[in-house]
Parts: C-alpha cells; sequence; structure tokens
C-alpha cells in the first residue's frame, strides 16, 4: 500500500466506529469497508464499495456513520494513486442527495421525508458538499468517465453555484467528450436555474445543433428548460420531444447519470415545466411512448399528459365518461391497449396506478376497461 493510501487507512482507525450507526446496528465494521477501497485487490475494493450502499446508505437513508465516512471518501477522491474513482464519486452523490429522481428536473431543495432520518440526510449532504473544490478540480482530469460524473455530481450544490459556474463556462469550452459536455449543460442549466438567472443562455443554446453526439442538444435543451421554464420556446421543445424518440427505451447511467440513466423520463419531467404553449408539440411523441413503454418508465410519461390534458388533481373531481374529449379518450385508451400497462389478466403495477385517482380517473385496468367501454 502507498503512503498516501496509508494515511487515509491510520485516520480511518482513529474513529470510534462502535459508537456509531448503520442501518443494521452499530457501525464498527465501516472501517473496514473504508480501508478495502483503498486495497490493491479490485474485487475487494468494488465489494467494499457495495457493502457501504447496504450499510451507510441503506434504501435512501443515511445514518450518523454515513457523514462520518465522507471525509475518507473525498480523501480518496483528493489521493492520485486511489482507484476507482467514479464508483466513489456515485456514492457520494447517493449520500448527497438520496434518490435524485424526486428532485429533478428543478434540482436540489430540500424535502425531507419521515421515513428519513432529516438530521443525518442534511449533515451527508453538507458533508459532500465541503468536497466542491475537489470536483471541480477533476474536471480535467484524464478519466473521462470520472469527469462526467463529476459533472453531474456539482449539479446539486446551488450554494456553490457561482465559482461551479464559472469553472464549467471555463472547461467546455476546451472538453474534447461530447459526453462530458452533455452533463456539464445539464448542471449549468440547473445551475442558472437555482439562482433565476438566464446568464448561459446564449452558451446553452449555442450546443443545440451540435453536430456530435445527439446527447448534447438533447441535454443543452434540457438545461434551458429548467432555465427558461415556461418561457421555454418551440424549438427547444422540438428537441426534447426528438430527443424521446431517439432515446426511447435507452438506459444511459454510465454516460448520462441523471435519472439513473432514464433520459426518456428526464425529458417527460422536464414537461411539467412548460407552459400551455407545449401541450400540442407533445401530444404525439408521448402518446408513441405511452403505447409500448412499461408501467415504471410509463409513470412519468403518463404523469405529464394528465397533468397537460386532464382535471387539475387540486379539485378532485372525478371525471366523468360524457365529458371526454378526444385527446382524453386517446390517451386512455393507448393505455389500455398496452398489455404491459393494461394486461390481460388485469394484473397492476400500483406505482402506475396511483397516480388516476389524483385526476379522478379509475385506479385499476379493470376499472379503466370499464370506464372506456
Amino acid at each position: 500500500m502507498t503512503a498516501g493510501k496509508q494515511q487515509i487507512v491510520d485516520l480511518i482507525r482513529k474513529v470510534n466506529w462502535a459508537g456509531l450507526k448503520h442501518a443494521h446496528g452499530e457501525a464498527s465494521d465501516v472501517a473496514t469497508q473504508l480501508s478495502d477501497m483503498l486495497s490493491d485487490d479490485a474485487c475487494k475494493q468494488s465489494a467494499a464499495i457495495e457493502k457501504c450502499y447496504s450499510n451507510i446508505f441503506h434504501q435512501g437513508s443515511r445514518f450518523d456513520s454515513s457523514a462520518e465516512s465522507i471525509p475518507f471518501l473525498l480523501y480518496m477522491l483528493n489521493t492520485a494513486e486511489v482507484e476507482k474513482k467514479t464508483e466513489i464519486i456515485r456514492l457520494l452523490a447517493h449520500l448527497a442527495i438520496g434518490y435524485q429522481e424526486s428532485y429533478l428536473p428543478l434540482g436540489f431543495q430540500w424535502r425531507p421525508e419521515p421515513h428519513y432520518s432529516y438530521s443525518a440526510a442534511v449533515q451527508s449532504y453538507n458533508a459532500v458538499g465541503r468536497g466542491t473544490d475537489i470536483f471541480l478540480s477533476l474536471l480535467s482530469h484524464p478519466d473521462e468517465s470520472l469527469r462526467l460524473h463529476v459533472a453531474f455530481i456539482l449539479g446539486w450544490f446551488p450554494s456553490k453555484g457561482r465559482q461551479t459556474r464559472n469553472t464549467i463556462v471555463e472547461r467546455i469550452s476546451v472538453e474534447t467528450s461530447d459526453y462530458v459536455k452533455a452533463n456539464l449543460l445539464v448542471t449549468l442549466g440547473l445551475l442558472d436555474g437555482y439562482e433565476n438567472t438566464r446568464q448561459n443562455e446564449t452558451l446553452i443554446r449555442s450546443y443545440l445543433h451540435s453536430t456530435g453526439d445527439p446527447l448534447v442538444p438533447v441535454s443543452a435543451a434540457l438545461a434551458l428548460a429548467r432555465m427558461l421554464q415556461k418561457d421555454t420556446d418551440r424549438e427547444v421543445v422540438e428537441i426534447l420531444t426528438d430527443g424521446i424518440e431517439a432515446f426511447s427505451g435507452q438506459y444511459l447511467e454510465t454516460l448520462f447519470p441523471w435519472m439513473g440513466g432514464d433520459i426518456v423520463g428526464y425529458i417527460s419531467s422536464s414537461f411539467h415545466l412548460l407552459g400551455v404553449n407545449a401541450a400540442p408539440v407533445i401530444i404525439e411523441p408521448l402518446c408513441d411512448q405511452l403505447s409500448h413503454c412499461n408501467a415504471w418508465t410509463g409513470i412519468e410519461i403518463a404523469a405529464v399528459l394528465f397533468n397537460f390534458f386532464f382535471n387539475d388533481p387540486d379539485q378532485h373531481r372525478p371525471l366523468i365518461k360524457a365529458d371526454l374529449h378526444p385527446v382524453q379518450r386517446r390517451i386512455l385508451e393507448t393505455i389500455v391497449n398496452n398489455k404491459k400497462l393494461c394486461p390481460d389478466d388485469n394484473s397492476l403495477f400500483v406505482n402506475f396506478w396511483e397516480i388516476f385517482p389524483l385526476y379522478g380517473l379509475p385506479d385499476t385496468p379493470v376499472k379503466l376497461k370499464e370506464f372506456l367501454s
């Protein structure tokens, strides 16, 4: 073991881990897991990271041992000879924000949930945020995957936004990887959005017609949708709808960590930000997706269509069959005709169907079929 790695191990041993807790009780084993990340054995490193997901990040929960572990993970990122830095960044992102899907497309804002420890989550988030300078320094690292994930994690810290934005603007002009550029653009849109500024709109817009990988213009459009919201113009909306078709059925987690790589889900969620003028543009591509997607990926698509074309959920009014207009009927019939959403055995995926009652709609395949018959 190199001197740099040994120094981190020595610091890990000084912590009273037995006095801390993780998901399964006393956290004394965390010391071994963190130390194993510094092993020269790649299998041992990977196993240690997996155990950390089970212990200090368990089903989204964070603990006092989680916050205590974070400085050591940051030391590892800042130590040249430590390997698996991309995996460490991904672990840090989870420790900071939990599951990101509930925050997008607006980005990070505190929204405590009863099944999480709020204080432990706050401590973990703040601890990861203290590594911003390290993250920024890694934007010039030779490892493309590491730069890509660093670009991703930087988008979750509004308090460091101005410094981060300035660095991203400098880096994006010299970045050689389209995939890293795409993630930098998304982060830049979030950071501008946090401060309600359009400072970088012109720069981001210049990538809408990039001739490189199609992920770049779509990412620029996502950034602009976050920044402009109801002022988003038709060009941006059309690039997003084209992106739904281009990336249908694809999960790009290693290239696009946002929403676990579900770029269609991210695009669909971004439609919530747009004004009513977007409705005629989104109906065709979203109904097409709804015709063949599965229930998990269909949740966001259905939610967007319901939001645009059905009752305001705050009104709590059931929809009357006689009042259905053609677009509403088309959406519901698309769902019924998709056997992944409405299987012949009438089994249901609860997460998908629980959004239906919010809009006064039948909440099972059987009830929906009867409603439309």
